[in-house]
């Protein structure tokens, strides 16, 4: 266990472990929120009807979920049109969303299996349970925030067999900076954040449209489009992020040719295999995103783009 936390540690990552206790604690804070508006069906449907909140029947002697921080930088995608280069951010934890907690799973079993632990991942909203496991503070905008990584994480948990220490679970609970701070809520292009409360109106979020098909509702303005995927507007703009802010890791540039493939070519299949591996290189289109969505965000983008030079 001491050798575990140390690796823990010199990886620069930050971690709880709690009972497992507490899996119906998690569902019910999910559930009571449906009936009461906050959770519109879609937004449900969309990020947690795929929850799990029983304990694997294939584990049964699992007793903790162990809680994983690791911190995340911002990436950008550049491209070309006219002679112009473009340049958008990626916001964190986009990037590697998925080979990262399987790299630290591996990682972990290889100190926790000869002594006879193992962990297995889960399936739970895990922002909501890294707040009750004290890693974490929700701010306005719903984004949690690590006291040192700010928002620029990835929240990971993975059910394990190490025994937890005594019982640990807080209250939800909003970074005592968010209440007399309305930085998010100034800056969010869509009126999603509420002044009141950390449970933002999540249909009216420009993250929940970009990441879907389909075109734009009409409502939303061209001004709003700010990144490739996602927002970063309440997060670049949020006072706890001062020194994280500017932390951008990889960069990947597509030419004139490969930008005007990539926004004309119907099927991510019929592009060529060089500018296949580079928009693969972004790592998005192994979750939830599809490459037609990237097409959409990325005309619009450049829509506005064109839009400000003509002005």
């Amino acid at each position: 266990m001491d050798k575990l936390l140390l690796e823990i540690k010199r990886l620069g990552y930050d971690a709880r472990i709690i009972p497992i206790d507490h899996l119906n604690d998690i569902k019910k804070d999910i559930e009571k929120h449906c009936p009461e508006g906050e959770l519109r069906e879609e937004v449900y449907c969309r990020y947690l009807s795929s929850m799990q909140f029983n304990k694997p029947k294939d584990f049964p002697d699992a007793c903790s979920i162990i809680v994983v921080a690791v911190p995340r930088p911002q990436s950008q995608a550049s491209f070309k049109t006219n002679h112009r280069k473009h340049t958008f951010t990626i916001p964190p934890t986009y990037q590697h969303y998925y080979s990262i907690p399987h790299q630290i799973e591996k990682t972990f079993s290889k100190i926790l299996n000869p002594i006879g632990y193992r962990i297995v991942k889960t399936r739970l909203p895990e922002k909501l349970l890294s707040v009750h496991a004290g890693l974490t503070y929700y701010g306005r905008n719903n984004i949690c925030y690590h006291s040192k990584f700010g928002s620029f994480f990835q929240i990971i948990s993975y059910y394990s067999n190490i025994p937890p220490p005594s019982d640990v679970w807080f209250e939800l609970r909003m970074l005592e900076q968010c209440k007399n701070c309305i930085a998010c809520f100034n800056v969010c292009p869509t009126r999603a954040i509420n002044k009141n409360r950390s449970i933002i109106n999540a249909e009216k979020c420009l993250t929940f449209f970009n990441e879907n098909s389909g075109e734009f509702p009409e409502w939303i303005n061209l001004e709003a489009h700010n990144s490739l995927i996602g927002c970063m507007l309440c997060q670049q703009f949020c006072p706890e992020n001062k020194k994280v802010k500017n932390w951008i890791d990889e960069k990947i540039e597509f030419d004139q040719i490969e930008t005007e493939n990539f926004l004309n070519t119907h099927s991510f299949n019929k592009l060529p295999k060089i500018l296949q591996d580079k928009i693969i290189k972004l790592d998005l289109l192994d979750t939830h995103i599809e490459f037609q969505n990237l097409q959409r965000n990325l005309q619009v983008l450049l829509s506005k783009n064109k839009k400000h030079k003509n002005s």
